[in-house]
């Protein structure tokens, strides 16, 4: 069985007001691709797989059908992107076009909350709904030995050009019995690196899944699963053993329990594996045994989602967490010789100028290091797009529309019912300003650059964030 897995290219990518800084930030591997390939891998050792970032390295359509047409696959499995949709269908299509009988099949959060829209391309063939390290495996042992996908709980498929439509699949409740994501399959690890450490080789890690919280903006919370202290540690192993040098956790939630964080920490300590790592964290995790427990542990970076400087903000979108708690938690990590990283958000409803000099004032007040200031964008499937069409701010078919008729690039929708969405990037890009154009700190930065490469790097970041150009 040959298996090409592949994450589609960004060219026809969904427009946001600050792309081009996160596009600048990092490069990180197709995690959810690897966890797939390595569960195959586990099922079927024989299996030939096979992995095209075509994200990372803007492999064209045109590029990707030799591929296609060499490797010979049985499966081509895509990772699906409502931003990147319109690359997902011509990918699609053109692996029709170059083998006609290839199965094609898609996953990734997607196709959870669009699932009926995505099947319906003649493209495609089937869909996985929601995790896929078991359903994808059992999908390929049927297909091998030629048997129907009727019953295979996750999966949706076509039967003689009609959809059937089976139960959904539950979540994973053990992660430590996952396979490590096959990371062996990266075809030049040293790509992947942050905007911060440009020189590191740099990979990614998930340490639990899910989120309790489900703040106004966001689409990505269910209930929270951790792996081990034990499990995470031994991945973490392999990872030292591949040759990178600094792991990035993408949790979305990584210090939500804090008794366990501690846990990892002191197991990380004393696996001492020369590893550098960092986290998206809350602030109302932090203090300072754990802190202290960072950076002994090989922490170097912090990143705190502290949205607004605005208390009444902060508690319209549902984050649970205040303004004095976001103060204490960055010092705290400051205190203890780590990097914090601040993200804000501007352009909430209702938001005042005061509000937003107060999320400004936060950030320059407060020893980060780095911060990004986004507009508030409207995803699909959040409280935030409800409430969007409920005030008449976004049609109800928005993002249907283009699902239908993917032509072009979307146009991400921001908060529009105080500003217009010139003055809202114009918000963003002042917030920007007022932070990384003061004397002090561009000579701090300047200290720590230790290559032509990351200069160069920072300053088309620093261009894009002030000119959008």
């Amino acid at each position: 069985m040959r298996i090409l897995l592949v994450n589609p290219p960004p060219f026809h990518r969904a427009v946001t007001s600050s792309q081009r800084i996160m596009a600048e930030s990092a490069q990180y591997p197709p995690l959810g691709l690897l966890y797939l390939a390595a569960s195959v891998r586990r099922q079927d050792p024989t299996a030939e797989i096979r992995l095209l970032d075509a994200y990372d390295f803007r492999n064209s359509v045109d590029e990707i059908k030799p591929v296609i047409r060499e490797f010979r696959p049985d499966i081509l499995g895509l990772t699906a992107n409502t931003w990147l949709w319109g690359d997902c269908l011509a990918l699609a299509q053109c692996a029709k076009q170059a083998m006609p009988k290839l199965q094609v099949t898609m996953g990734g959060y997607h196709l959870s909350i669009y699932p009926g829209e995505s099947i319906m391309s003649p493209a495609v063939d089937s869909i996985v709904i929601g995790e896929g390290e078991d359903v994808f495996p059992e999908m390929i042992a049927r297909l091998t030995a030629g048997h129907s996908l009727e019953g295979l709980a996750g999966v949706w498929f076509k039967r003689q050009g009609q959809v059937v439509r089976n139960p959904p699949a539950g979540r994973i409740e053990d992660l430590d019995r996952l396979a490590f994501p096959e990371r062996e399959l990266l075809p030049n690890r040293r790509r992947y690196t942050f905007s911060t450490d440009p020189e590191v080789r740099t990979t990614t890690m998930l340490s639990s899944r899910g989120c309790p919280y489900q703040c106004l903006f966001c689409n990505s919370f269910g209930r929270y699963i951790m792996r081990s202290p034990e499990n995470v540690v031994a991945e973490m192993a392999v990872c030292r053993a591949q040759g990178f040098e600094s792991i990035n956790f993408v949790d979305d939630g990584f210090n939500i329990d804090l008794a366990r964080t501690k846990r990892l920490c002191d197991r990380i300590e004393e696996a001492s594996l020369g590893l550098t790592w960092s986290f998206r964290g809350r602030v109302d995790g932090m203090d300072e045994e754990l802190a202290a427990k960072l950076a002994r542990a090989g922490c170097r970076r912090v990143n705190f989602g502290m949205e607004s400087g605005s208390d009444r903000i902060l508690g319209l979108i549902g984050k649970r967490a205040s303004v004095a708690e976001g103060r204490r938690a960055v010092r705290i990590v400051k205190q203890a010789g780590l990097s914090p990283v601040g993200y804000f958000i501007v352009g909430f409803p209702g938001e005042t100028e005061a509000e937003f000099q107060a999320t400004v004032r936060l950030a320059r007040e407060s020893p980060f290091d780095y911060v990004q200031f986004n507009t508030l964008m409207i995803f699909p499937k959040t409280r935030l797009n409800d409430l969007a069409v409920e005030q008449g701010v976004l049609a109800a078919d928005y993002f249907d529309r283009y699902l239908k008729n993917p032509a072009g690039r979307l146009m991400i929708p921001l908060w529009t019912a105080d500003r217009p969405r010139a003055a809202l990037i114009r918000m963003m890009r002042r917030a920007y300003r007022s932070f990384y154009l003061r004397p002090s700190y561009v000579w701090a930065r300047l200290r720590e650059v230790r290559s032509w490469r990351e200069l160069r790097k920072k300053a088309r970041m620093a261009i894009y964030a002030f000119t959008g150009a």
